[in-house]
């Protein structure tokens, strides 16, 4: 019985694993489209989302050197994300590869789980101000 109550543990990860394989064998088989953009268009939003509230909780008193480079990576990343957001409907376009889409759903759900914050959607709205520390 031991090994059983070990082995529930796993499953969670088991079925991540199972999941990111399934994701990953689709890759190979299938060409990337306007599947691939339409998977990613809800990971981008996440982004742009967090990358914005996240510059504006930066407030004007933090002027050091690291508060610099991390208002400049929030803003490429929100950048980026409009633009691969807007890409299709400017120009020309290729369509988002599957790592990309496994990179940017990555980058969305490890910024969505960020431990010691406050629920993602009362950050992103303003509900919930962090303390000074946090930002």
């Amino acid at each position: 019985m031991g090994i059983l109550k070990r082995l529930k543990k796993h499953i969670p990860l088991a079925g991540v694993l199972a999941g990111l394989g399934a994701l990953y064998a689709t890759g190979v088989i299938a060409e990337p489209s306007c599947l691939t953009y339409l998977m990613q268009v809800p990971s981008l939003l996440i982004l742009s989302f967090t990358a914005l509230a996240r510059v504006n909780d930066i407030g004007p008193e933090r002027t050091g050197w690291i508060w610099q480079w991390r208002r400049v990576g929030l803003s490429l990343v929100g950048v980026a994300s409009v633009s691969l957001l807007a890409a299709p409907f400017v120009g020309d376009y290729n369509w988002p590869t599957w790592k990309g889409l496994m990179l940017s759903w990555g980058f969305a759900l490890s910024w969505i789980s960020t431990p010691g914050m406050p629920p993602w959607w009362k950050y992103v709205s303003g509900e919930a101000k962090l303390p000074k520390g946090m930002t």
